[in-house]
Order: structure tokens, then C-alpha cells, then sequence
């Protein structure tokens, strides 16, 4: 199903800002087992390691890498290379002979990297480090399309080149690589194989990109991957050997001091960002224990319904779900109410998504609004129109709210919750502009009872494309 949905000529200019967010995906092999080392900067000398670890619901693992090359291992920066590598050989299709051309800034950017001249001469040195080095995984693995662990021995780049006349020994930071500069990525077989059985988990680029550092960033997303096998049940927390933790991110024979200081930065990040509620130290010396405890997992328990009325109304998928951390039904729906009555009385907003958020954050700056619509449904008298602070979400494209922008929002929640694929949901959008699937349909899925998304997404797919008589 997914090969079909993905087939779909589905994109189009209405809709970039969905399918920017839809396209950003996560390998989770790539994530669970750690890979690159966290630390930014490591021993010039370290061209090898090997780990054999167990970390409860990430199972047990043994893996090892080595330099082909003589050079250091991959780290740090080499981590969200890796994931711009991964959404580009996603954007562009997953092409069969595993290669995709891109040019380096557009790498940077699916690898919320900004492309300054520094990072996009570190770009290519993080590429040379992917591609000098081999992984081997005993039984560690996860091959999807078996559903069982496996043996493999692969670069996770297999190759890659710069599509000009350059010599990359001549690259520095301050002979930096132009940006429009192509480059050819070749993705380890295995690798792009785990992506072609949808082996991945969505990940947003608007937050990740937010996040100051390397080892914070491979801690956000080690966390999330493994925050899917634990229970439900708030509080959510993980307790793992600060040890085992230590040399699973890469810090292998760090002082436990050392390693403490090393990840205090990230977790006091991570807290600021409610991703986690808090990071306990449990115990003594080589025997203590950290225990995580996450923050409430707003994307996983968002109502879709709550979703589309605020991405329909200017918001991004990640300030929605954050709101809708902070704020109850009811607060929601009458800040969408006034919103509405705002737009319906012609009041101009700079940016539609931070009026409503301003709207939330600060309803006593509306109560003449609301009265003046519940007495005489007017609009507001000259003069009395608030001033709204409508910053917060000025990186968002103002949008119209209207039903289409609804049943985007709908969509966009049905992905976060994993309850769609990125690919059928592009498919729906499809099958929206192709007639074959109304408005009304796609807001159903969120609330539908006996079948699926999916189940519904393959009804759809079947139904006829509309003739122009």
C-alpha cells in the first residue's frame, strides 16, 4: 500500500509547508543503536569501537565500528548529516539504486544545519567520516521486512562525491564549498532498505533544528525512539546505568563525573523544553543509576480534531501540539471562537497563527470581542481592536481558515500519532485535488469507528479518478 500511496503525484504549491513536515522521518535503527557518538569533539586517535550493551526497552545490542580509512569515527555533526541523508533519499523517492543527488545546501537545511561557509566545509569532513567508516551489527539489526533481528557489516554511507571540479583537501572554513555545490550520496544497502520498509518514526525538523548541540540533539532523539516501548502510563520514565548510558552515547571510559557534566546541558535543555520533567541521579559512584522522566507526550495524545482547528488557523503541527499541552478543551475552543469572530469582523493580523496564539495566551486582551459578539455580533468598535502580539508564530505562512486547511491539520495529526504514514497522507492530499475524496471524508478519519485511517486511505485508493465531461 505504501508503494502505491508514495506513486501519487500529490505535491503542489498550496501545500509545501505539510509536506516539508510530512518528508522528515527518523531511521530507527540509526537512532536506537546510537551510531555516531554524541560528543562533539572526540580524540583525533579514535578510529574504532565496539559496544555490547543491554538498555532495557532497547534491547540488547553489539556493535562495532571501524576507520577503513585511519581517520577519527563519526560524531557530533555527523549525526544530523546522517538525517539530512535520510530525508533526502525521502524526498526524492527512495530511488532504487540507493543514490540521491542534492545540492549541500539543501543537505544542511533537511539536516537543520544553517549553510554557513564553516558548517558546509564541516559537512563534507562529517561525509568523508560516514563514508570511511564500517559498522558491524551482531543480531542487532532490525530488518522490518522479516521482523527479526540480523548480522550486518556495512558503511552507512556507502559513497559519495562532489559533482564539480573541487578538491576537497583544499576545503577549509575559510575556502568553504559554495552552497548550490551538488553532492552525490550513495545510502549502505542495508540502510536504505530499512527506509524503503518504513522502518522510521517521524521527527519534526522545527524542533529538532532548535537544539543547541550534537549531544542534546542524539539525546532528544535516542529518547524519543525510546519512549515507544515504554508504558503509557504517565509518568513516563526511563532508569538506565549512567555507565552503560555513558558508553552507549559514545563517552566510552569517561569518569562518571565527566559524563555527568557532559550530559547536565542536555538535560537542563531537554527540561526547559518540557520535553523531560526531570533527570535524577540514583545512587553512587560506578553503580549509579539515571532515571528520565519525560514530559507529557502532547503528540501522541493530541485530539486530531483539536489539531486542525488550530493548524487551520495559521499554526504549525509543532506549536499546535505544544499548545495543546498548556491548554485545556475548553480554553481552545473559545480561543478559536474569537479568533473567528476577529477574522469575521476584518481585523488584520500579521501572522494568523500568533494572533491565535496570543489569543491563548492572553484571552483577557479579547473579552471585549467576545462580548461585543455574544450583544451585537459587530465588529469591534475603531479604536478597541487589540494590539495582538502576534510574533510567536511569525515563521509560520499565514493561512485562511477554511475547511481544506482543516482536514490538512487532520491529517498532519494522524502522521504524528502514527496512525498514517507520511506517504498516505500525501496520498490523501492527492485524492483531495483529484475529486476522488471529499473534505468531509478526511475530517471523518479522526473520529471514525470499526476501520483504520489506513483501512480507509486503501477504499479510498480504490475508488475511480472523476472523468471532465
Amino acid at each position: 500500500m505504501a508503494s502505491r500511496a508514495d506513486a501519487l503525484p500529490v505535491q503542489s504549491p498550496s501545500v509545501p509547508a505539510l509536506v516539508e513536515m510530512l518528508k522528515s522521518r527518523d531511521e530507527r535503527n540509526i537512532t536506537r543503536l546510537a551510531l555516531v557518538m554524541a560528543p562533539n569533539r572526540v580524540a583525533e586517535t579514535l578510529t574504532s569501537w565496539e559496544k555490547e550493551l543491554s538498555l532495557g526497552p532497547l534491547g540488547s545490542l553489539k556493535v562495532s565500528c571501524h576507520s577503513l580509512s585511519g581517520q577519527v569515527v563519526p560524531h557530533g555533526l555527523d549525526n544530523d548529516l546522517l538525517l539530512g541523508a535520510i530525508n533526502s533519499f525521502i524526498e526524492q523517492g527512495m530511488p532504487e539504486n540507493d543514490t540521491v543527488v542534492v545540492s549541500l545546501r539543501h543537505l544542511c537545511l533537511l539536516s537543520a544545519i544553517t549553510p554557513g561557509g564553516r558548517q558546509r566545509s564541516a559537512v563534507l569532513a562529517s561525509l568523508n567520516r560516514l563514508q570511511g567508516s564500517s559498522f558491524r551489527f551482531t543480531e542487532t539489526w532490525f530488518w522490518a521486512g522479516r521482523g527479526k533481528m540480523i548480522t550486518e557489516q556495512f558503511s552507512l554511507l556507502a559513497s559519495f562525491r562532489v559533482l564539480e571540479d573541487l578538491d576537497l583537501a583544499e576545503v577549509t572554513s575559510a575556502r568553504p564549498p559554495q552552497s548550490e555545490a551538488m553532492l552525490e550520496l550513495v545510502l549502505g544497502k542495508p540502510l536504505a532498505r530499512s527506509i524503503r520498509e518504513g522502518y522510521t518514526r517521524p521527527l519534526d525538523l522545527s524542533v529538532y533544528k532548535e537544539l543547541s548541540q550534537p549531544m542534546v540533539r542524539t539525546l532528544y532523539r535516542l529518547l524519543s525512539e525510546t519512549r515507544l516501548s515504554l508504558p503509557a502510563t504517565e509518568p513516563v520514565y526511563y532508569l538506565v546505568p549512567v555507565r552503560a548510558w555513558a558508553t552507549h552515547l559514545g563517552m566510552h571510559d569517561f569518569e562518571i563525573s565527566k559524563v555527568r557534566r557532559a550530559l547536565e546541558p542536555a538535560h537542563q535543555e531537554l527540561i526547559v523544553r518540557g520535553f523531560l520533567k526531570d533527570a535524577t541521579y540514583i545512587g553512587r559512584g560506578e553503580s549509579q543509576q539515571l532515571r528520565y522522566t519525560y514530559g507529557r507526550s502532547v503528540a501522541a495524545t493530541a485530539d486530531p480534531k483539536q489539531v486542525a482547528l488550530l493548524t487551520g488557523r495559521g499554526l504549525a503541527l509543532g506549536p499546535a501540539i505544544t499548545l495543546l499541552g498548556q491548554y485545556q478543551e475548553a480554553e481552545v475552543l473559545r480561543a478559536v471562537t474569537l479568533f473567528d469572530a476577529l477574522m469575521a469582523a476584518g481585523y488584520k493580523a500579521r501572522s494568523q497563527g500568533g494572533l491565535l496564539t496570543d489569543i491563548l495566551r492572553s484571552p483577557e486582551k479579547y473579552l471585549h470581542v467576545e462580548a461585543e459578539k455574544q450583544n451585537t455580533r459587530t465588529a469591534p468598535r475603531p479604536g478597541r481592536a487589540p494590539v495582538a502580539d502576534d510574533s510567536a508564530a511569525s515563521s509560520s505562512p499565514a493561512q485562511e481558515a477554511d475547511p481544506l486547511g482543516a482536514a490538512k491539520g487532520v491529517l498532519v495529526a494522524l502522521v504524528a500519532q502514527e496512525k498514517l504514514t507520511e506517504g498516505e497522507a500525501q496520498a490523501c492530499l492527492g485524492l483531495l485535488t483529484q475529486g476522488r475524496v471529499s473534505i468531509s471524508e478526511v475530517m471523518l478519519l479522526s473520529v471514525s469507528r470499526g476501520k483504520s485511517a489506513a483501512q480507509r486511505m486503501a477504499e479510498w485508493l480504490a475508488r475511480p479518478v472523476p472523468t471532465l465531461l
